[in-house]
């Protein structure tokens, strides 16, 4: 049971590996300060200004190829929210710091797939051979027991280059709208926290920072980290403009809470409605006491069956070396059609005669035997024992409705004065259309 545990464990590990190796990130990475073309590009960059670089649309970092000639925005801009320019140093910086390892290639080349594939087969190589390792660490600690099955190896069939071109496509465009969407939400965020009074201050923003930065060189530190294929580490700038916008989000779900959660008187007329609608929510359906059996083997269900008169259920179950289990069913009597095997077991004990045996009755791989000992009736709601839930029930709902309110009206009109160029339009821009069908 112990090298079982620790195979599954190993499952869970890999997962998250792959899932972090193949197109994990975050969409909240992202820098507000090169937003507005204004802070110093991290990770390997040269120190020159950023504000310089996307003055002059150059950066100083690998150039990124431009997805399209912006339709109607300035050459060297992705995309404007409220009049504040998001440049191409922006976006691709964004883009460096969020992506994997496995479509670093691609940032630099978006034509060229070959080094994304060369990347994933490395990182699959590298878990193929970490999970023989372990398998092979267990069989040496079974000491000549039965060995358990390998649940991994071998049994991925080896992807050709053209599937994963396919998945590098779909990575790197993923990719590419988190980063600009990232950059969207920041100047929006922005927007809604001025329009709402809303601040965060500078020490609270550098204890936070001070505190990621110390987790960063902690991480950077392990062993594992080139192989969990994470982005480019953020520097100062990068990790200031993250955590305001952060902060920004919390203080403006409290300070729009606080604005518009007010509560309505609720009507005698709507909360019949709503008990006439809920009706089930507040009765109590009818259950049955049961008693049953459960095992592989048809015979023995039979002569559990046979032999339950002369000493009842549980004394017949207990020759044949297994246990009858008494429990409570719900009984909802829907009427409608029998659905899986299961459901059909829990049919045929809610139509059942009291003091009666059942079965055997087969779900799936398993025979039932069962009796039902009593019957409680469903207990019909009346409004008036409902009344006061439902009245703090839609009294809360009705607090929540100029938020709503609020949320979607603000919505439209940030995305009414997101412009976005060509090539970078993603749903938070007013170009934006839905697809169809």
């Amino acid at each position: 049971m112990r090298s079982r545990g620790s195979l599954v464990l190993l499952i869970v590990v890999v997962a998250s590996i792959l899932l972090v190796g193949c197109g994990g990130g975050s969409s909240s990475q992202s820098n507000s300060s090169t937003v507005a073309g204004t802070s110093a590009a991290q990770s390997g960059q040269p120190s020159a200004s950023a504000a310089a670089q996307a003055r002059s649309g150059k950066s100083a970092g690998a150039q990124l190829p431009k997805i399209g000639k912006p339709a109607h925005l300035s050459s060297g801009i992705v995309a404007k929210v409220d009049g504040t320019s998001i440049t191409t140093v922006a976006y691709n910086h964004q883009l460096r710091v969020s992506a994997p390892v496995t479509i670093k290639s691609l940032i630099a080349n978006s034509s060229d797939y070959s080094g994304c594939i060369a990347a994933v087969k490395s990182r699959e190589a590298k878990t193929e051979k970490l999970i023989r390792a372990n398998q092979e660490r267990i069989a040496k600690q079974s000491k000549g027991r039965a060995k358990t099955p390998g649940l991994l190896a071998g049994s991925r069939r080896t992807r050709t280059d053209a599937q994963l071109k396919q998945q590098c496509e779909l990575q790197y465009k993923a990719f590419k709208q988190q980063a600009i969407s990232s950059l969207i939400r920041r100047l929006q965020n922005e927007a809604q926290a001025k329009e709402l009074g809303v601040t965060v201050s500078e020490s609270e923003v550098a204890m936070q920072v001070k505190t990621r930065e110390a987790r960063q060189k902690e991480l950077a530190k392990s062993s594992r980290y080139g192989e969990l294929g994470l982005g480019e580490a953020r520097g100062t700038a990068d990790l200031t403009d993250e955590v305001k916008s952060q902060l920004l989000e919390t203080r403006i779900y409290a300070k729009v809470r606080e604005k518009f959660a007010k509560s309505r008187p609720v009507s005698q007329s709507e909360m019949e409605k709503y008990f006439n609608e809920h009706k089930p929510i507040y009765g109590q359906a009818e259950r049955r006491s049961i008693v049953f059996v459960s095992t592989k083997s048809q015979s023995i269900a039979e002569a559990i069956a046979k032999e339950h008169s002369s000493g009842g259920l549980m004394a017949a179950a207990a020759k044949h070396a297994t246990k009858a289990t008494p429990t409570i069913v719900s009984c909802q009597h829907s009427g409608g059609a029998k659905g899986t095997q299961t459901s059909t077991i829990i049919e045929d004990i809610c139509s059942a005669k009291t003091g009666v045996l059942s079965g055997p009755a087969k779900a799936t791989s398993t025979y039932y035997v069962f009796e039902v000992k009593s019957v409680t009736p469903a207990a019909q709601p009346s409004f008036a024992s409902a009344k006061a839930r439902i009245k703090e029930f839609l009294t809360s709902q009705s607090s929540q409705e100029p938020i709503l309110k609020y949320n979607n009206e603000i919505r439209a009109k940030l995305k009414a004065e997101t412009e976005c160029s060509a090539g970078y339009i993603v749903e938070l821009c007013k170009e934006y259309t839905a697809p169809t069908g």
